[in-house]
C-alpha cells in the first residue's frame, strides 16, 4: 500500500530529528547492555512501519471510523515528548509507587506546552499540541493502536536481543519467568485495557505475542547475522517485527553489534 508522505519540516527545521535521536532506548541500570542499541527517532519510525502493514487490517474492522493520516502521524511524534523529560522504562515503571506515578503523568503533561513552544504547533497539518495530548492520554483509536504499536516495537527490540543472547533483556522480553510476563503481558492486556480495541483482536489474534521460552532462546542466542535473521526462531511474533523492520531498514542496523558484555 503506498502512503503520502508525512510532512513535519517545520519541526525537523529547529532540531526534532536530532534531539529525539539522542534520547537512547532502554537505558537504565538493568538493560546496561544493549548489543543493537537504538533511539527515539529510529523507534518512531518503526512504530509507524508497524502501523502501516496493519492499516489493511485495521480498515476492515472499523473503515472510516479510523482515521488513519491522523495515526500515521502521531506514530512518528508519538515519543516526541520525552526530548524532555527521558524515556522511562518498562521495569521502572510497573515498580513506581502512585505518587512516582503521578510525578510522573505530570512531568509528562508539563512537557507538551514546552515542546511546541521549541518545535511549533503544527505537524502534518495537524495540532502538535493535540497529538502529543493523544499520545500521553491514549484516548481514541487512533492513540490506542499506535501506543500497541509502540510497546510491539519495544517488545521487538527486546526479543531481538534477547535471541542474539543477551540475558539483560529476559525481563522486557517475557517477564521474570522468561515467558508470558514483560511485552508478552502487555501486549496482551491490550483488548482488555481498550475494550475499542478487542474487536480487532477477536479477528486478527496473530498480532498478539503467545508466550514463549524466551530464556532458553537466550542460553542458545549468538549475534545476528544476515543469514540467521532469515531464519525462523520460533515465536511468529519476533518474526512479524523483524519482517517489518528488514523491509524498510535492511538488516544492517540488525546485525552491527554496537554494546558488549564483560567477560
Amino acid at each position: 500500500m503506498e502512503f503520502v508522505p508525512i510532512n513535519l519540516d517545520n519541526l525537523n527545521k529547529k532540531g526534532r530529528e536530532e534531539d529525539l535521536a539522542k534520547v537512547k532506548r532502554y537505558l537504565n541500570e538493568i538493560q546496561s547492555v544493549m548489543f543493537y542499541r537504538t533511539n527515539d527517532l529510529i523507534h518512531s519510525r518503526r512504530v509507524l512501519w508497524h502501523l502501516e502493514e496493519a492499516i489493511s487490517d485495521i480498515s476492515l474492522v472499523y473503515g472510516r471510523g479510523f482515521n488513519f493520516e491522523f495515526a500515521r502521524t502521531l506514530a512518528l511524534v508519538h515519543d516526541d515528548a520525552e526530548i524532555i523529560t527521558g524515556d522511562p522504562q518498562l521495569n521502572e515503571v510497573e515498580t513506581m509507587s502512585e505518587d512516582e506515578l503521578a510525578r510522573k503523568e505530570k512531568r509528562e503533561a508539563n512537557a507538551i506546552p514546552l515542546m511546541v513552544q521549541k518545535y511549533g504547533s503544527k505537524a502534518n497539518g495537524f495540532n502538535y499540541k493535540g497529538l502529543l495530548t493523544a499520545a500521553k492520554e491514549k484516548r481514541g483509536l487512533e492513540a490506542q493502536f499506535v501506543s500497541f504499536f509502540d510497546k510491539f516495537d519495544g517488545g521487538g527490540e527486546a526479543w531481538h536481543e534477547v535471541f542474539a543472547g543477551n540475558p539483560c533483556f529476559l525481563y522486557p522480553a517475557g517477564g521474570h519467568q522468561g515467558m508470558r510476563g514483560g511485552y508478552v503481558r502487555r501486549l496482551n492486556d491490550f483488548p482488555i485495557k481498550y475494550p475499542d480495541m478487542a474487536l480487532f483482536f477477536e479477528q486478527f489474534p496473530n498480532y498478539l505475542p503467545k508466550p514463549f521460552d524466551f530464556r532458553f532462546a537466550q542460553q542458545n542466542g549468538k549475534p545476528h547475522t544476515r543469514k540467521s535473521l532469515i531464519q525462523y526462531g520460533g515465536h511468529s511474533s519476533y518474526e512479524r517485527w523483524k519482517k517489518t523492520v528488514i523491509n524498510h531498514e535492511g538488516t544492517e542496523r540488525l546485525t552491527t553489534q554496537v554494546e558488549f558484555l564483560k567477560l
